[in-house]
């Protein structure tokens, strides 16, 4: 019995024996982790994403979470048909995406989130929509970041002409990183706002009109916003 039980034991031993070896021929025959800590399991950017973005967009440290404004994005397109639409809501909407984003976005940060927007679209969006999507969406972020820093460096004033040179400014780079037609559909009702509170601004320092004369320029700047009228001419 005695016997028995110690070549079970010697048994069970060299089993052990066996197998460690077994892990260890096994383990040697792997192919080694590649430096910095990849993997022959590391993702491989597709050829068709690399011809866009030649950079591979694995290895960067991005400093920005995408998720909370993917479900903004998505609404920016919100069916198969749908065509991207640019209009005061549009504006609004791409507005929030800013809020929600760090502020010192790189450009590498705004081309990725371009990458993003047009990879979670639902595929039955046409390709044409998801370019615009994303081209409009970097080109806004562009343009905050332009205006935030074309604020910084200038030397704001108060009063209308400091009113109207802000917002020259700003309908220059809206221009410039949307486009003129774009940058109107986006932003018109909102410039159109900004004019009319700038003429009503300069009426009101305007101290060569009597109260009547000013009245009566109120009232004229008052309709020609409610007509869509320009508002460059109001005395």
């Amino acid at each position: 019995m005695i016997k028995s039980s110690r070549n079970r034991i010697k048994s069970l031993v060299l089993a052990a024996i066996v197998f460690a070896a077994a892990l260890g021929i096994i383990a040697a025959t792997l192919p080694e982790k590649r430096a910095l800590g990849g993997s022959d399991q590391d993702w491989v950017q597709p050829d068709e994403v690399t011809r866009r973005h030649p950079v591979p967009i694995s290895n960067h440290q991005w400093g920005f979470d995408y998720q909370p404004v993917e479900a903004l994005v998505q609404a920016l397109v919100p069916g198969s048909d749908s065509d991207l639409e640019l209009t005061n809501y549009t504006a609004e909407v791409l507005g929030r995406i800013a809020s929600a984003l760090p502020e010192n976005l790189t450009q590498a940060d705004i081309q990725r989130i371009g990458f993003l927007s047009r990879q979670g679209l639902p595929g039955s969006i046409a390709s044409g929509v998801a370019d615009d999507l994303a081209s409009t969406l970097t080109g806004f972020l562009r343009y905050r970041q332009a205006a935030r820093a074309q604020e910084q460096a200038a030397h704001n004033g108060s009063g209308p002409a400091a009113a109207q040179a802000r917002f020259e400014r700003s309908v220059n780079l809206q221009n410039q990183y949307l486009g003129t037609a774009a940058a109107q559909h986006l932003f018109g009702q909102q410039r159109r706002l900004q004019q009319y509170l700038i003429a009503r601004q300069a009426i009101q320092a305007n101290h060569d009109l009597t109260a009547a004369q000013r009245q009566e320029a109120l009232g004229r700047a008052s309709e020609q916003f409610r007509s869509g009228t320009d508002l460059e001419n109001t005395p």
